[in-house]
């Protein structure tokens, strides 16, 4: 285990801290106060950081980690508890940290924000982690029951059991096990042997049970006997040797009828067995093919349905594609049938002289009101194509 000492415990409204920092600066340091003044409730925040237990080792389910009210309630719910400890091991830092937060929201089919549990958050050195990574970075620097021998002056006395008090004891002074112990006393041989792999703690529980199952036998054969007593006692004097004579009788002819099975009935009774047994192969494999060919049939088909599903949607991205593509030309198809509407509507609307102002000759607004004909006429033209150029393909 690592050298560890406290740099630094830093709690935030955990029991009756409302806010408590504390510099230990890797020293020994003393806690003193009166009774009820938090001494105890800093063990219990380390603690309940690393292992999520009190100080006694009780579980966190029955302890109250948040600050009470006089009335013995939750000062506030919605108040984060969070506990930090900056520790040194082997002269590297490393810090934990433990925030609990209530979860607040409505329930199914409810309107009213109510409380729903508490959540916690677990991280190392600045870095969330999930609870299980948490607790193995705990176990690594520090085991729990290591951690409760190192502080707790009670632990070994009154919280362990005594197969681990002893257990201990052997560990520190170097003593023999049970089965060496077993093993140097040849008086012991025996039991060794018997014992097998076992413990001689499972040895005994298992001698137990088998003690256990053996009482009940006594009683069992009892009930049997009983019975048959009762079955003897209800067959009349003389019914008793008629029915031994009648059971004798049939085993004889039940002998008789084995003897009568010669050689040769056996060996015909044997090729029978073995002529079903080869059916019986035979069967197997003709049943062994034909999974197969279904199985290829099988996959033959799940590939020619997975291509034919890829086909429909390319189908179907090339409809949607045309379907675009069609709404584009009768779009512009519909402007053109606007700008023929428009051309064709258009008249003549005579000329004037640009620099005078004055009504063209004759000849000259003639031959402005052809040209205007001919200009329409090609325009209504030119549009009557586009429009033709820009139907849809059937």
């Amino acid at each position: 285990m690592a050298d560890i000492r406290i740099r630094r415990l830093t709690l935030e409204n955990f029991k009756c801290h409302k806010a408590l920092t504390l510099d230990f600066e890797g020293r020994d340091r003393s806690l003193y106060g009166d009774n009820a003044a938090g001494k105890t409730s800093v063990y219990d925040a380390l603690t309940w950081l690393l292992f999520g237990k009190d100080s006694a080792g009780g579980d966190e389910s029955r302890m109250e980690v948040k600050p009470l009210n006089e009335q013995g309630q939750t000062a506030d719910p919605q108040a984060m508890t969070a506990v930090e400890a900056e520790l040194e091991a082997d002269g590297n830092t490393v810090t934990f940290r433990r925030c609990l937060r209530g979860l607040w929201g409505c329930r199914a089919g409810g309107r009213e924000t109510e409380f729903l549990g508490n959540s916690s958050r677990y991280y190392v050195n600045g870095l969330a982690l999930r609870k299980g990574a948490f607790d193995a970075a705990v176990r690594e620097l520090v085991p729990e029951d290591r951690f409760r021998m190192l502080t707790s002056v009670t632990w070994f006395a009154r919280d362990l059991d005594w197969q681990q008090r002893r257990q201990i004891l052997f560990d520190l002074s170097g003593a023999m096990t049970d089965r060496e112990l077993l093993a140097s006393e040849p008086g012991f041989a025996d039991l060794l042997e018997q014992m097998g792999s076992r413990t001689p703690e499972e040895y005994r529980a298992w001698l137990l049970e088998r003690r256990k199952a053996l009482s009940g036998i006594p009683e069992t054969i009892s009930a049997r006997l009983s019975e048959c007593e009762k079955i003897l006692a209800s067959l009349g004097p003389e019914e008793g040797p008629d029915r031994q004579g009648e059971i004798a009788g049939r085993l004889e002819a039940v002998t008789a009828r084995l003897k009568a099975l010669d050689s040769g009935d056996r060996r015909e009774l044997t090729l029978r067995l073995d002529g079903a047994k080869l059916e019986c192969r035979e069967l197997e494999a003709r049943n062994r093919e034909h999974r197969m060919a279904r199985d290829r049939e099988r996959a033959g088909l799940e590939g020619e349905r997975k291509a034919r599903q890829q086909n429909i949607l390319s189908i179907q991205a090339l409809i949607g594609t045309l379907e675009g593509t069609i709404q584009d030309l009768r779009a512009r198809q519909d402007r053109c049938r606007e700008r023929w509407t428009a051309v064709n509507g258009g008249s003549f609307p005579g000329g004037n002289c640009p620099t005078c102002g004055q009504s063209l000759p004759q000849p000259l607004l003639q031959e402005a009101a052809n040209r205007f004909q001919r200009e329409k006429a090609a325009s209504l033209t030119e549009l009557d194509r586009q429009i033709r150029d820009l139907e849809p393909e059937a």
